[in-house]
């Protein structure tokens, strides 16, 4: 008798390279924009717009899951708690544009709060590209 194969295709929204280093999310290239050496494997992040409020709308995606969706980019900061893999030499949080806002490209402040450091940057993203900010794991 024929074995029956499970044809349900697997919907992934990022590929991974070696090293978890994502290539592609949803068919747009992703491309490393900073690097951050963090201690600790859990801590906040804030999300906001630090020019113009245009209309942005993204999405954030850490380690290949949605951790903010459909979120409208505003003055505004928006506080998220993220864990990354301690295990992963690289955590990648990605910004994925659902548009463009009014001024292109599609831009979002991030601020990274650990021990008590603020780290301020900008990631880019437009309708072909996502650009993304590594978290690499180096405990004390």
């Amino acid at each position: 008798e024929p074995i029956e194969k499970d044809t349900t295709p697997v919907i992934t929204d990022v590929v991974f390279a070696d090293n978890n280093i994502p290539l592609s999310i949803k068919d747009r290239e992703v491309k490393l924009q900073s690097t951050i050496i963090v201690n600790t494997t859990e801590f906040e992040i804030e999300i906001w717009d630090k020019s113009i409020v245009d209309g942005d709308s993204i999405s954030l995606n850490l380690n290949g899951t949605w951790i903010l969706e459909n979120y409208p980019v505003i003055k505004t900061k928006l506080k998220l708690k993220v864990q990354i893999n301690p295990k992963a030499l690289n955590n990648y949080l990605i910004l994925y544009a659902l548009n463009l806002g009014e001024i292109a490209p599609n831009t979002a402040a991030v601020g990274v709060l650990i021990n008590g450091q603020e780290y301020k940057l900008t990631l880019t993203s437009d309708m072909k590209t996502s650009g993304a900010l590594n978290f690499s794991y180096k405990p004390d």
